[in-house]
C-alpha cells in the first residue's frame, strides 16, 4: 500500500494481481503508506486469477487499525458464489458481544468461521492472520495463535473477485496495510516474521549459500551450508543433485526445498551406491534465486542389497481423496518407510517432485485433492537408507462416485431362496456386492438385517432357511470400497427347510487322533482342538475334555449365522456338575450369538440344568433353562432350538422347558468363532466328553431331535 496516490494498488508477488481502489483514501501506514476505509463504500476489488484460487491451504495476513464499528469489517475476503472462499475479519462481532474479535473463513463443503478467543484493541495498528491447512482452520492476533477449529476437505474456488475492506454490503472502517495471502499455511514463527518485515518488491537476489558440506552414513546424504542473507529476506533454499560435477541447477535436478526458518540442513535418504554433487540455492520473498553454492561431491556406499518392491498397490478415489494400499516387500535390511509418490501422468518415473509422503504402515490416504485423475507408486526404504524399486502404477480417480442401486428380485423354495439383480452403473467398475436378509421389510443394515454373502456375480442362492417370509436387499461396491444404496426390499416366502439342507455343521468326533475335529456336514466349517484327548464315545469315538485349558475351536462362517431359527445338539457325558459348563458356543470375550450349556450357575449359586441362550437384536441375552441337573458319569442327549420367538431345550428328546415372549425375531448376527467345552472369558470350562453335534439353521421337533438321537452324525 505504499503507491500514496491514485486509483490502483499494486502486488509485489510477481503474481500480477493488481487491485482497483473505490472510495477509501491514502493514509500514513504501519510501514510507509496505508488505505483508509470509511465503513460505508469504500473498497478495494482484485479480478479474480488462476493464482488466487486456493484449493488446498491459505494463509491472510493484514496490519489494521479498526475504529467504531457495530458490525463485521471485512479486511480481505475471496468471493465464490456469495460466499467466502477464503477471508479474515475484523471487527468480527456477534450480537451482543462487545469484543473487538479477529476471525477467518474457509468455503469448502460449507462455509466455516473461527473467531478468536479475545479481542484485539481499536485505535492502534494490530496484526492479524488466518490460515487453513486442509485439517484446521486458525486466527491470529500480533503472531499469537487465538482460536482454531477443526475442518477438512478441498476449499472452494469459483470465479469471484478478491476484496479489500468490504464484502456483501458490509465495509471496514480504519487503516489496512501489508496484506499477505499466500497458497500455504503459514507457521506462527512465519507469520511473525512477515510482521516485522514490511512488504517491498525484490531488488537483489540472495547472496550465495556457502560453507556446503555432505556426508554420507549408508545410503542417507547429510548436508549443511552457512545461511544466505537478502534485502527482503530470505524465504527457502533449494537442494539439487546430479552425478556430473559442476552441473548446472534445473528442474531435473531439483530434490527438495527446506524452509528457510527450518535451518540450513537436509537429509536426502534412499541414495544408491556411487558418487553424487550437490549444489544449494538461496530463494528470497519474491523467489528470486541466488548463484548456486559450489558442487560437493559425496561417495555413497551400501551395505547389501535394497528391498523390493513393494506388493501389489492398490488405489481407489473418493469425493475429495484417494486410498491406498499394498503389502510388504521383502527386505534384508527391514523396511523403515515408505515413499508415496503421485503423478497426472500415466506411466511416470518417481522422482523428487513426484514424492507427496512419507509413510510407514501399509495404507495412506491422500487428502483434498481436486477432480482429476491421479497415478500412483511407492518404494521401500530399508533400515540402511536404501531404497528398491518402485511398485506398480495404480491410479485413482477424483471424485468417484459411489455405484448406482441394484434391483433384486428373489424366490422361495423349500428352505432356501433364489436371488438375482441388476448390476448397477458406477464411473469405474463395480467389484462386488453385499448381500442382506431380515425378517422385517426395508430393515437397514445393523438393526435387523444381516450380511448373509459378499458375491462378485449378480444372483445368490440362500439355503439352510427357516419357514416364513425373508426380505432381501443388496448393494454394490465399487473398485475404490465405496458401497451403493441399498437396493429396495425383495420377499420371497420360504417352505419348510428339510433339516439335511438345514444342517451348517455336524460333528461326528470319530477323527481319533490328531488335533482336527472334522465337519461332515459339506459347510466346511472344520476346527481345531487344543489340550483334548480321544476317548471312546457314544457313537465311535469322543473329543475328551479333562482341564481347564481344553478346547475346540471353529474359524467363523458365514453358514454358522442364524437368522430366526437355530437347533444345536450333543451328546455329553459329564464328569462333573460344579459350575456354568459351556458345551457348544458361537461367541468370544463376552460377546455371544447361541450357547449351548451343559449346566448354568447364576453368580454363585447351585449350579441347575443344562441351558440353551441366544443374543437377540435387543440388548440382553435370553435364556431357556432346566432346573434338574445332568446326571455326572453317564451320556445324556441335550439339544435347544429357536424359532419364532421361542426356545425350547429337551433332554434325550423331550422337551424340559420353554422361555421366549415371542418378539424375539432375529439373533444378533456377529463374526465369533465357534468354541467347545470352553468360555474363558466367564471362567467357565467343561469337564466330560462331547459327541455327536449338530447346527442346524432351523428349529426341529421333537421328533426331529429324537431321529438324531438314534443315528451319529
Amino acid at each position: 500500500m505504499n503507491e500514496g496516490a491514485g486509483s490502483a494498488v499494486q502486488d509485489l508477488s510477481g503474481k500480477g494481481n493488481h487491485g482497483t481502489i473505490t472510495g477509501a483514501t491514502w493514509a500514513d501506514g504501519r510501514y510507509g503508506k496505508s488505505l483508509r476505509f470509511d465503513g460505508g463504500t469504500s473498497v478495494v476489488k482484485v479480478p479474480s486469477s488462476a493464482s488466487l484460487k486456493l484449493s488446498r491451504a491459505f494463509t491472510i495476513e493484514a496490519w489494521i487499525t479498526a475504529e467504531l464499528s457495530d458490525t463485521q469489517g471485512p479486511i480481505v475476503v475471496k468471493d465464490t458464489s456469495g460466499r467466502p472462499a477464503y477471508g479474515l475479519t475484523g471487527p468480527d462481532r456477534e450480537p451482543g458481544d462487545s469484543a473487538y474479535r479477529a476471525a477467518g473463513y474457509v468455503t469448502t463443503n460449507a462455509t466455516r468461521k473461527v473467531a478468536s478467543t479475545h479481542g484485539f484493541s481499536p485505535y492502534t495498528w494490530q496484526h492479524l492472520a488466518t490460515t487453513y491447512d486442509g485439517q484446521r482452520l486458525r486466527v491470529y492476533i500480533n503472531g499469537v495463535l487465538e482460536g482454531e477449529r477443526l475442518v477438512s476437505g478441498r476449499m472452494q474456488t469459483g470465479n469471484g473477485a478478491l476484496r479489500i475492506g468490504g464484502y456483501l454490503g458490509r465495509h471496514f472502517n480504519g487503516l489496512i496495510d501489508e496484506v499477505r495471502i499466500f497458497s500455504t499455511a503459514r507457521t506462527t514463527a512465519q507469520i511473525k516474521l512477515d510482521m516485522n518485515h514490511p512488504i517491498v518488491a525484490a531488488d537483489q537476489p540472495p547472496s550465495q549459500p556457502t560453507e556446503l558440506t555432505v556426508s554420507a552414513q549408508s545410503a542417507n546424504v547429510q548436508l549443511n551450508w552457512t545461511a544466505s542473507t537478502d534485502d527482503i529476506g530470505v524465504r527457502a533454499y533449494e537442494i539439487h543433485r546430479s552425478t556430473t560435477p559442476e552441473f548446472t541447477p534445473s528442474a531435473a535436478t531439483w530434490v527438495g526445498e527446506r524452509d528457510a526458518l527450518a535451518g540450513t540442513a537436509f537429509w536426502d535418504a534412499g541414495m544408491p551406491a556411487g558418487t553424487h554433487y550437490y549444489r544449494v540455492v538461496a530463494l528470497d520473498t519474491g523467489s528470486q534465486p541466488s548463484t548456486p553454492s559450489a558442487a560437493v561431491a559425496v561417495e555413497v556406499t551400501v551395505p547389501g542389497d535394497p528391498p523390493s518392491a513393494p506388493g501389489t498397490l492398490f488405489a481407489g478415489g473418493r469425493l475429495n481423496s484417494a486410498e491406498l494400499r499394498w503389502s510388504r516387500p521383502t527386505a534384508e535390511w527391514g523396511v523403515a518407510w515408505y515413499q508415496v509418490h503421485r503423478s497426472t501422468t500415466r506411466g511416470f518415473t518417481p522422482s523428487p517432485r513426484t514424492f507427496i509422503a512419507r509413510n510407514n504402515p501399509l495404507v495412506y490416504s491422500d487428502y483434498s485433492l481436486e477432480a482429476g485423475t491421479y497415478y500412483y507408486r511407492v518404494i521401500a526404504v530399508d533400515y540402511a537408507g536404501q531404497a528398491g524399486p518402485p511398485s506398480n502404477e495404480a491410479s485413482a480417480r477424483v471424485p468417484d462416485q459411489p455405484p448406482g442401486v441394484p434391483s433384486a428380485t428373489v424366490t422361495g423354495g423349500p428352505g432356501k431362496a433364489t436371488l438375482s439383480w441388476t448390476a448397477p452403473a458406477d464411473d469405474d467398475r463395480v467389484t462386488g456386492y453385499e448381500v442382506y436378509r431380515s425378517r422385517q421389510a426395508g430393515a437397514e443394515i445393523g438393526t435387523a438385517s444381516i450380511l448373509i454373502a459378499t458375491v462378485t456375480g449378480t444372483s445368490l442362492v440362500d439355503t439352510g432357511l427357516s419357514a416364513g417370509r425373508h426380505h432381501y436387499r443388496v448393494r454394490a461396491i465399487d473398485s475404490a470400497g465405496q458401497p451403493g444404496e441399498l437396493s429396495p426390499s425383495a420377499s420371497a416366502d420360504v417352505t419348510e427347510c428339510p433339516p439335511s439342507d438345514c444342517l451348517a455343521a455336524a460333528y461326528g468326533m470319530n477323527e481319533g487322533t490328531g488335533d482336527a475335529v472334522g465337519d461332515s456336514s459339506g459347510k466346511g466349517n472344520d476346527g481345531t482342538a487344543t489340550a483334548t484327548a480321544w476317548a471312546d464315545g457314544k457313537y465311535g469315538k469322543a473329543l475328551s475334555f479333562t482341564t481347564n485349558a481344553a478346547f475346540a475351536r471353529v474359524p467363523h462362517s458365514d453358514s454358522l449365522v442364524m437368522d430366526d431359527a437355530l437347533t444345536v445338539e450333543a451328546w455329553v457325558y459329564p464328569t462333573e456338575i460344579t459350575q456354568t459348563h459351556p458345551l457348544v458356543q458361537k461367541g468370544e470375550n463376552g460377546t455371544e450369538e447361541y450357547v449351548l450349556h451343559a449346566a448354568w450357575a447364576n453368580y454363585g449359586s447351585p449350579p441347575e440344568g443344562p441351558s440353551g441362550k441366544v443374543e437377540p437384536f435387543y440388548p440382553g441375552g435370553r435364556l431357556v433353562l432346566s432346573p434338574t441337573p445332568l446326571p455326572a458319569g453317564t451320556w445324556s442327549h441335550v439339544a435347544f432350538t429357536f424359532g419364532g420367538g421361542t426356545m425350547k431345550l429337551f433332554v434325550n428328546g423331550v422337551q424340559v422347558a420353554e422361555a421366549g415372549d415371542g418378539y424375539m425375531n432375529a439373533i444378533r448376527p456377529g463374526t465369533n468363532p465357534l468354541r467347545f467345552g470352553q468360555d474363558p472369558y466367564y471362567g467357565s470350562y467343561f469337564k466330560g466328553l462331547i459327541d455327536e453335534v449338530r447346527i442346524y439353521s432351523t428349529n426341529l421337533t421333537a421328533e426331529q431331535i429324537q431321529a438324531d438321537m438314534a443315528r451319529p452324525v
